[in-house]
């Protein structure tokens, strides 16, 4: 596997610039307005350059991405935009950054470098790194952000969890399929509830609660879920849709021997069929 030593042969090229320059190019935009043509065309020519090099350049973005951790602000301007408009917020001297860009540039076809990444996944100084990566890589890498996601929350980590949680829902809104990634995303709801993280980007239930066709079956299932953390959040989330089809599920909710799951029925009831509440028929 190409990953698992740094390379020795020369960094790749493309029309006579390495790797590295392209990126640096790309970074530049940092310094130009989204709508300056000129800056646009550069960022196309930097696409073009880095998907021809390939996944040529894995070795060398794998190699990049630990060499310098950049500044934090990085990191933090990084998750909060789509793949390609994220660059005009880097630190063009840092070489993380510039692996960074070609993560994104190169999608899923950097997959090669997966394994590689969720080996760094393990390692608290290479962790956020990985993560980022994996997100810019896409739903090649959707099972290894999910595992990362359960893994940090299991131990508390819930900012790192919540990197991974962001990654998973953008790959939602391309059309990836991300139901597996439901009781996850529900914990990680709750966490922004009880510590008044709120972002519209990044709230799991306000995201399931606009598409009732993708995830009331999932969150039916999360109902019978071994976390109690997980059915209260997801009976919380039911009730956003219709009356009719949560109802019964709800309903047998409020038997749940766990208080706080209780509690997040009576929550979804409130807003589903509040009647059923007020009138004695379920109590």
């Amino acid at each position: 596997m190409v990953w698992v030593a740094w390379p020795r042969e020369r960094e790749p090229e493309y029309q006579g610039r390495k790797l590295s320059e392209w990126l640096q190019i790309y970074g530049e935009s940092f310094y130009s307005s989204p709508s300056d043509d000129v800056a646009l065309a550069k960022d196309r020519e930097v696409k073009k350059a880095v998907q021809h090099i390939g996944t040529n350049a894995v070795p060398w973005l794998l190699r990049w991405l630990v060499q310098s951790s950049g500044p934090p602000e990085v990191v933090k301007r990084l998750v909060r935009r789509i793949p390609l408009s994220f660059a005009r917020t880097l630190w063009t001297t840092r070489l993380n950054s510039h692996a960074l860009i070609g993560f994104s540039l190169l999608g899923p076809e950097a997959s090669p470098a997966i394994p590689q990444l969720v080996t760094w996944l393990g390692d608290p100084k290479k962790r956020k790194q990985a993560i980022h990566a994996l997100g810019m890589i896409g739903e090649p890498a959707l099972p290894a952000l999910i595992s990362c996601m359960e893994k940090r929350q299991s131990v508390g980590d819930f900012e790192e969890a919540g990197a991974c949680g962001f990654y998973i829902l953008r790959m939602y809104v391309s059309k990836a399929d991300i139901t597996v990634a439901v009781p996850a995303l529900l914990i990680e709801g709750e966490w922004r509830a009880r510590t008044h993280h709120f972002d519209v980007m990044r709230d799991p239930v306000d995201i399931f609660a606009r598409d009732p066709g993708t995830f009331f079956s999932p969150l039916k299932e999360c109902m019978s879920h071994t976390n109690a953390s997980v059915r209260k959040m997801a009976a919380c989330t039911l009730g956003y849709y219709s009356r009719d089809a949560v109802l019964p599920v709800l309903i047998r909710g409020l038997a749940d021997p766990d208080a706080g799951v209780r509690s997040g029925v009576t929550n979804g009831l409130l807003r589903a069929a509040p009647e059923v509440l007020t009138n004695g028929v379920a109590k």
